[in-house]
């Protein structure tokens, strides 16, 4: 191909040869204004018959300057248009399969062979090496294209009640199977495309003509609702109809990434799954809700369904052993937990989902590594604390009742749950993340020790239950100080017992007026902060060097926290 001289624009003409693309462009909309003219519209064939001559005009330009100019950059540009040109011929029958259904599935059927022979007579008249486990998804979306209106023609006579809508909304998944049967072809690595008798590469070889054809079948799930949506004046275009062709473009990425282990790529489509539960949601400006709504009645809230295919590909991708992959579905399953069948964020602890957690659960101690690290099992317990809280709290609502000035009978259940949890953790493990958690533990136990007793002089009918947990507080402390030789839990220990004491002063007829619930919630915890602010400042003064055994707390945080005192 000979180099130009010129302006920026004219070399941007010469190069990139627009031209065909214009015509096509020009001639279809000649086509689209000529449907509206009676004399076409009752000979469908003629019509056809411009697009068969037309297209066959196109192949035959293709086939010179390849054949004789070997510009194979103009004849991708018709290869290209080709294409559309299918498309465009697919879409043009549609209307035909309501009113004429013979006469449309003949056009189909010929359409369709039509664009097989340019294909097939292109490829190997030309030497191009377009293979079989290619051929067969273009094909499989072409068939896609022309023959999946038929199914309207079916609807009288085999499914006479049902909405037509929900064939529309077939449409998308059928094209999803059809752009998922490259995996085959994906997994031969780019190889499989090497040497294919032209001068394109991989990826601009094969996968250019395949994004067109899944652009081309993007506008065909338009064509299809506008042209058989049995209610135009509501409409039930919506970004979510789009949501299987997105979920499975994004799966071609990864596969591709995985096949030619390129580590960005499996970073990027990782990243894009997600963004297929944003395109589920029925946004109000993009369409009208009504069919929406009946779809999450009938079927489903697609975000829903979208939020499971989501959490399904990231436990594959993890189970492939992808890096990051475990990061990725630990936010999915999270986000699965807070999300509610009919697709809206969960308001109340209740309603968190049981299944994300238990799978979380499991596989944060799925590994032979994970299972021996304490971090593992404390997100196992996490995880798990939430469906026991629901379970539980049935029957030990009462009990648990004057521990909910924390916050729901649930929410106290789930954390006593992980207390203790964390409690046989601390004392199991001796990893860092377990020194560090026993840290945290000696200051959350008399924290959480003090704010109920002190709330339970609001509640003096439960003294007896209060100062019995808040005993096991301090017993548990205690305990952590024994098995796991902290003697900052034999201080926690001892502040929690003093709460004891706090809780159980009402069965000596020492109670604080409803009136003050506020002042007592915060005169509690201002207590607990203020002692652990006393033995914070006695270290920072060297009060401590005095003693040893605030020499061996001082040791207990500087083996959690290596950066920590001195």
């Amino acid at each position: 191909m000979h180099d130009v001289k010129g302006p920026g624009f004219v070399k941007f003409l010469y190069n990139h040869n627009p031209f065909y693309l214009i015509s096509a462009a020009v001639i279809l909309y000649g086509f689209h204004v000529s449907l509206k003219e009676a004399s076409f519209a009752t000979n469908p064939w003629f019509l056809a018959s411009l697009f068969v001559g037309y297209a066959t005009l196109l192949a035959l330009t293709a086939w010179v300057i390849v054949r004789f100019g070997r510009v194979w950059d103009d004849a991708r540009s018709i290869f290209m248009v080709l294409l559309l040109l299918f498309m465009a011929l697919s879409a043009s029958i549609d209307g035909l399969f309501v009113t004429n259904p013979a006469t449309a599935i003949s056009l189909a059927l010929a359409g369709f062979a039509f664009a097989i022979v340019i294909t097939e007579s292109l490829v190997w008249t030309l030497g191009i090496r377009f293979r079989a486990l290619f051929r067969l998804p273009l094909y499989a979306m072409l068939a896609t294209s022309f023959f999946f209106p038929y199914l309207f023609s079916m609807q009288e006579s085999v499914w006479p009640e049902l909405d037509r809508r929900f064939i529309i909304l077939l449409f998308p998944f059928v094209v999803s199977l059809a752009i998922l049967s490259l995996i085959p072809s994906i997994r031969k690595t780019k190889r499989y495309a090497a040497k294919n008798g032209t001068p394109w590469r991989w990826p601009l070889y094969p996968y250019s003509i395949f994004v067109l054809a899944i652009i081309g079948l993007i506008g065909r799930t338009v064509m299809m609702g506008l042209s058989f949506d049995p209610t135009p004046a509501n409409g039930m275009l919506g970004t979510w109809m789009f949501v299987p062709i997105s979920l499975s473009v994004t799966w071609l990425l990864f596969e591709i990434g995985s096949a030619e282990k390129d580590q960005e790529l499996l970073f990027f489509s990782m990243l894009l799954m997600p963004c297929s539960i944003a395109l589920a949601v029925a946004w109000p400006m993009f369409s009208n809700t009504a069919f929406y709504d009946q779809i999450s009645a009938e079927i489903g809230s697609p975000v829903w369904m979208t939020t499971l295919v989501v959490v399904g590909m990231y436990l594959v991708v993890w189970l492939d052993g992808v890096e990051n992959a475990g990061a990725f579905l630990v936010l999915s399953l999270f986000g699965a937990s807070m999300m509610q069948p009919n697709g809206e964020l969960v308001s109340e602890f209740t309603f968190v989902q049981t299944w994300p957690c238990l799978i979380l659960a499991a596989w944060s101690v799925a590994s032979y590594e994970r299972f021996f690290q304490g971090s593992s099992w404390f997100l196992a317990s996490s995880c798990v604390s939430v469906p026991a809280a629901n379970l539980t709290t049935p029957w030990l609502a009462d009990s648990f009742e004057p521990l909910s000035v924390l916050s729901g009978t649930e929410a106290v259940m789930a954390l006593n749950f992980l207390l203790l949890c964390a409690c046989l953790i601390v004392c199991i493990f001796s990893g860092l993340f377990a020194k560090q958690l026993k840290i945290m533990l000696a200051f959350s136990l008399p924290m959480i020790a003090s704010l109920v007793a002190v709330s339970v002089l609001l509640r003096p009918q439960y003294a007896m239950v209060a100062s019995g947990y808040v005993c096991a507080l301090g017993a548990a402390g205690l305990a952590i100080s024994i098995f796991a030789r902290s003697r900052l839990h034999l201080s926690s220990a001892a502040v929690s017992f003093g709460a004891c004491l706090l809780a159980a002063s009402p069965l000596l007829e020492f109670s604080v007026g409803q009136s003050n619930e506020r002042l007592a919630k915060f005169v509690g915890v201002g207590l607990a902060c203020f002692m652990l602010g006393v033995m914070v400042s006695a270290i920072k003064a060297g009060w401590t060097k005095k003693f040893t055994g605030f020499e061996k707390l001082k040791r207990e945080f500087r083996e959690a926290f290596p950066l920590g005192l001195d």
